[in-house]
């Protein structure tokens, strides 16, 4: 079956919600595993705005939603914020982390947890083998 013909929806105005997902198999150090939700292609809704030199009659043309947020390569990453986060288990635990130190919380085997109103930028886990989900909006 076919898309429909107004297919993909647009953003709701004045609304934009991140899409991050990952499914992966953890190791046992948070580094091997950590993602920034702007980082993954498609997730950050936001587009940065070109550069137009004080006093340009240069044409703009808005770019579309999507992007690194970085006008050179010497801009930091742009940075966007989770309001939920699904962290989903698989074959055995599975530890996350929001600064990559400190361990925020431990999903058993098989379970899965939801944090709403969680507002943060990325995400780590570790537990060797365990098979994982990441859901961010």
């Amino acid at each position: 079956m076919a898309f429909p013909p107004s297919w993909p929806p647009s953003f709701p105005t004045n609304t934009r919600s991140l899409r991050f997902y990952v499914t992966d198999t953890a190791t046992a150090v948070f580094s091997d595993k950590a993602y920034m939700f702007a980082e993954q292609t498609g997730a950050n809704p936001y587009a940065p705005l070109p550069v137009i030199q004080p006093g340009s009659n240069t044409t703009v043309a808005v770019p579309s939603a999507s992007g690194t947020g970085q006008n050179s390569p010497t801009d930091p990453l742009a940075q966007i914020w989770s309001g939920t986060i699904r962290i989903c288990a698989g074959t055995a635990a599975l530890e996350y982390s929001f600064d990559g130190t400190n361990v925020h919380g431990k999903v058993l085997a098989g379970e899965m947890f939801v944090y709403r109103y969680r507002y943060e930028s990325g995400i780590c886990v570790r537990g060797a083998g365990s098979v994982f989900r990441i859901e961010a909006w």
